[in-house]
């Protein structure tokens, strides 16, 4: 952002998309933050055991007789720091590998709803925190800037194989590792899996609409 950035009237749009989806989740019955902070909500969290993990899921019932729907976060906002791909590093070690992250900061510039659904979002994680009491899960990661308050989300380049002994590595996308750098980080202790991936979407208008 810049002095020429409209911040003002990025914050009334972005309040009135984000109130829009309010109420369109309201007509759907989905799931929200505002119902998920919600001590009474009938909530689970289910362990799902595969061949190389154990995965935990909250969900929560939906229309469908003894049926559960996963919950899936969205959160709508602005970037105001980013630290993305393509990533270049030179030769380290792998205790310092491990921090490895792409890391991005997304504000809602200061809106109500934006600063009420990261409450929310608060909340909901302090439930899961108490359902696995005694595991180390990691903060919510809330950050006070001049754009207002905004939610810094990070995922890492690397596992631990310690951590995951049985899975499978996957390879780096040319798009993230374009000199090799970080593949030639991977170790039999340290690989990049499933979860170390990140997926990035282009939004495109359909010319035939």
């Amino acid at each position: 952002m810049d002095e020429f950035y409209d911040k003002e009237g990025a914050a009334n749009k972005l309040e009135a998309e984000g109130r829009e989806r309010r109420c369109l989740a309201a007509d759907t019955s989905t799931a929200t933050l505002q119902h998920l902070a919600d001590p009474e909500l009938e909530a689970s969290i289910i362990t799902e055991s595969g061949a190389c993990r154990k995965t935990w899921k909250l969900c929560v019932p939906c229309e469908e007789d003894d049926a559960l729907d996963e919950v899936v976060f969205g959160v709508q906002g602005v970037l105001t720091n980013v630290n993305l791909v393509p990533i270049a590093v030179g030769k380290m070690e792998p205790k310092q590998a491990i921090r490895l992250a792409q890391r991005v900061e997304i504000s809602g510039l200061g809106t109500p709803t934006f600063e009420e659904a990261l409450g929310k979002l608060e909340s909901a994680h302090d439930r899961i925190v108490q359902h696995f009491c005694g595991q180390d899960l990691g903060k919510l990661e809330r950050q006070n800037s001049k754009f207002g308050c905004a939610l810094s989300c990070s995922n890492r380049l690397f596992t631990m194989r310690a951590d995951h002994p049985t899975e499978q590595g996957t390879e780096f996308e040319a798009g993230v590792d374009p000199l090799g750098s970080l593949e030639k980080l991977t170790t039999k202790d340290l690989f990049h899996g499933p979860d170390n991936v990140v997926k990035y979407f282009r939004r495109a208008t359909d010319p035939k609409s």
